[in-house]
């Protein structure tokens, strides 16, 4: 979510009432597969994909998350 935020595509985010994190993605609709740390297949408990970690960071989830440029 950071990654995508201060990328060059700004792409903003919200957390919800009920605490759900939204995003509209890109004008398409979808948020480009190089901003996910990992893809996992929740049934089955299967990783699917995982990126390297290129860094570390710790937020406070009680955060607004704005698009301000």
């Amino acid at each position: 979510m950071t990654k995508a935020m201060h990328s060059e595509d700004h792409i903003p985010f919200w957390i919800s009432q009920n605490k759900v994190v939204l995003s509209a993605g890109l004008e398409n609709g979808a948020i480009p597969a190089a901003y996910f740390r990992y893809v996992l297949d929740f049934q089955r408990k299967v990783y699917l994909h995982q990126a390297p970690l290129e860094y570390i960071c710790v937020y406070d989830f009680e955060c607004t998350c704005t698009n301000d440029k």
